[in-house]
C-alpha cells in the first residue's frame, strides 16, 4: 500500500475513533519518515483524543517543523493546551493560527472561550461574532455568544443565539437553563415556567439538567407562595 493510501485509511480510522488503529499505521509511516507531514498530524490528533496531550503537543510541534506557518497544525496546537486548560497558551497558538489563515471559525471560537477563562467578556462576545459570521451553522458558537451575552446582560439578544443554537443542534439541551436564567432576569416567571416545561417534556435533559430546572420551578412556585407545587417540584428534583 502506497504512503497516500496509508495516510488515508489513518485519517478515516482516526474519524471514525479508532485511534488506537490509525496511531500504528502513522508509527510504521514515521518508522519509515520521520518528517511526513500528514502522518505526524493525524499521530498529534491521535494522541490528543486519548488524552496523552504532551505526546499530541511533540507530534504537532514535530509537524510545524516541517511547515512552519500552517494554520491548521497551530490551531490543534492550541486546542491540545485548551485541553490542558493553559488557556493563555491556547491563545497564543490560536492567535498565530488567525494571523496565516483570518477565517478559521473554530479558531475564532476557541480564542472566545480562552477570552472567558482569561476574564475578557468583551473580546469573547467580539471572536464568538466572528466565528458565526464565518459559519452560522455551528450550535456551540451560538451557545457560546448566548451565555456571554447573558452575563453581560444583553437578554433579548442572548435569548436569539439561545433558541439558534436548538434550532441547529436539539442535543444543546444545556441551553434551556440559561433561557429559563435570562426570563428570571427580567420577572418574566410564567415565561420561565414555561420554559422550564417545554424542556422536560422534551424528554432530552440530563439527570442534572432535569434538577437544575425543576429546582428553578420550585423557586418561581416559591415565589408566588404556591407552596404545595414548590414542594412536588423539589421532591422530583
Amino acid at each position: 500500500m502506497s504512503i497516500k493510501s496509508n495516510i488515508y485509511k489513518a485519517e478515516v480510522l482516526h474519524q471514525q475513533g479508532n485511534f488506537q488503529e490509525s496511531s500504528e499505521i502513522c508509527e510504521k509511516l514515521l518508522a519509515k519518515k520521520a518528517n511526513l507531514f500528514d502522518a505526524l498530524q493525524i499521530q498529534g490528533l491521535n494522541c490528543k483524543a486519548q488524552g496523552q496531550f504532551s505526546k499530541a503537543i511533540n507530534f504537532f510541534e514535530r509537524a510545524l517543523k516541517v511547515r512552519e506557518l500552517h494554520a491548521c497544525t497551530l490551531n490543534n496546537l492550541g486546542n491540545t493546551y485548551l485541553a490542558l486548560e493553559d488557556f493563555k497558551r491556547a491563545s497564543q497558538y490560536y492567535s498565530k493560527a488567525l494571523s496565516i489563515e483570518p477565517l478559521l471559525p473554530e479558531a475564532n471560537n476557541n480564542l472566545g472561550i480562552c477570552s472567558v477563562k482569561l476574564g475578557d467578556a468583551e473580546k469573547a462576545e467580539k471572536y464568538y461574532r466572528k466565528a458565526i459570521l464565518l459559519d452560522p451553522t455551528i450550535a456551540d458558537f451560538h451557545v457560546n455568544l448566548g451565555i456571554v451575552l447573558t452575563d453581560r446582560g444583553a437578554f433579548s439578544e442572548a435569548s436569539e443565539f439561545l433558541i439558534k443554537s436548538l434550532t441547529l443542534d436539539a442535543s444543546k439541551t444545556a441551553v434551556y437553563w440559561y433561557i429559563f436564567k435570562i426570563q428570571m432576569y427580567l420577572h418574566r416567571y410564567l415565561d420561565a415556567l414555561e420554559i422550564a416545561d417545554s424542556a422536560i417534556l422534551s424528554c432530552t435533559l440530563s439527570e442534572s439538567e432535569l434538577c437544575e430546572l425543576l429546582i428553578g420551578k420550585a423557586m418561581v412556585y416559591w415565589l408566588f407562595f404556591r407552596y404545595e407545587e414548590a414542594a412536588q417540584a423539589i421532591v422530583l428534583s
